[in-house]
């Protein structure tokens, strides 16, 4: 540690004083939240506090250990990967750290005192994997992302897409492109009804979506009650609102979004895939857009995605979705900002063995995605 900072790593903190220190940075979102790291039962929540010599807080980063992995594929693999998880664990953040300084030569000091706490972490949570996603519009300098660099992190560009919410409504509405205008008008044609969820069985019924949903990508969910209970817990202190569509009475869409500090955040997209062709999803972005507009956020956040080449020519057939995906969010009228996403394999052996001894089940998880019948789109 640096003469000027010190730092602490915590199991627990004290929810209100962790969430209001957050709030000192404008962009700091539900990710870095005691709640949300909280409540991943699967994991170790860790805290780090950077304090300087005045024991003021100047840094904040939320992270979890992921010390047992679950098969993606089908339950029947659980004992298996279980096993494959004693190799090492995996360490992540998003939307990190939180650094309360905009004076560059203190906030370089204050991330070398993170690495120092990430460098502890690593060797007493036999952590094989370590990455993190950092923060929009922290306008991170190129002095910043060489100091990850030169501590084995490789780096990785992402964008995302915002919209500042404090332009009108109706101008929001104009910006956006045509087609998903039409979308939304389209969803009201066909009585697509939104819905905020608001009780705990609209809640499962959401969580039912979610199931239907992880299926058509090879995924099988079980019962969790723990996850139930965790998003019930996130609803009700707020860091999480959850939407659906319904169409003839079915929920064919939801959306799962983000709040806090003034910031939405898009954090689930569910799609049942029962009805072709169907516009419940833009229908609940716009839903989920006026929501945060009426309820008082800054900032609408559409989620990221790995930066695209910006020739054409570069991008080859596995990134044509996520160009697809980008297409769409462009189509919202969102302002885009880069961020990074930070990856250091701390024990490449047992990393590549892991990986290696894990590929019967995505094996497995995208055969199964890959023989799911989407309904065809009636003439």
């Amino acid at each position: 540690m640096t003469k000027e900072y010190s730092y602490e790593i915590l199991h627990e903190v004290n929810v209100e004083k962790w969430n209001n220190q957050l709030k000192k940075n404008e962009f700091a979102m539900f990710f870095q939240t005691a709640e949300y790291v909280s409540s991943k039962g699967y994991s170790t929540p860790l805290f780090v506090y950077i304090y300087d010599k005045s024991d003021n807080v100047v840094g904040q980063l939320a992270l979890i250990v992921v010390k047992e992995y679950h098969s993606y594929s089908t339950p029947l693999l659980n004992s298996y990967i279980k096993t494959v998880s004693r190799l090492g664990h995996r360490c992540s953040w998003v939307a990190g750290p939180i650094i309360h300084s905009k004076i560059e030569e203190e906030r370089m000091l204050i991330l070398r005192v993170f690495l120092q706490a990430l460098n502890r972490i690593l060797k007493e949570y036999n952590v094989i994997i370590l990455d993190g996603y950092s923060l929009p519009q922290d306008n991170l300098t190129t002095t910043y992302v060489e100091e990850l660099k030169k501590n084995n992190f490789t780096v990785e560009d992402f964008v995302t897409f915002r919209i500042d919410l404090s332009t009108s409504i109706e101008d929001i509405w104009k910006n956006v492109e045509k087609s998903a205008r039409n979308d939304v008008t389209k969803a009201e044609r066909e009585n697509i009804r939104i819905c905020e969820v608001k009780t705990l069985e609209e809640l499962k019924t959401y969580n039912y979506l979610a199931k239907i949903w992880a299926r058509t990508k090879g995924i099988e969910i079980g019962e969790d009650p723990v996850r139930i209970e965790d998003d019930w817990y996130h609803h009700k202190t707020g860091i999480e609102k959850f939407f659906l569509a319904y169409q003839d009475g079915e929920p064919i869409s939801g959306l799962r979004v983000g709040t806090f500090n003034g910031i939405a955040y898009t954090n689930q997209v569910l799609n049942s895939y029962t009805k072709a062709a169907s516009v419940g999803g833009p229908a609940l972005t716009w839903q989920a857009i006026k929501w945060a507009k009426e309820n008082g956020l800054r900032i609408y956040d559409f989620s990221g995605i790995r930066a695209l080449p910006e020739n054409d020519s570069q991008i080859d057939r596995h990134m044509e979705q996520l160009k697809g995906l980008a297409n769409y969010k462009r189509k919202w009228a969102g302002k885009e900002y880069r961020y990074y996403h930070f990856l250091n394999v701390v024990h490449p052996l047992r990393y590549k063995l892991f990986r290696l001894l894990s590929k019967p089940d995505w094996l497995y998880r995208d055969y199964k995605r890959r023989h799911f019948k989407k309904p065809k789109v009636e003439n």
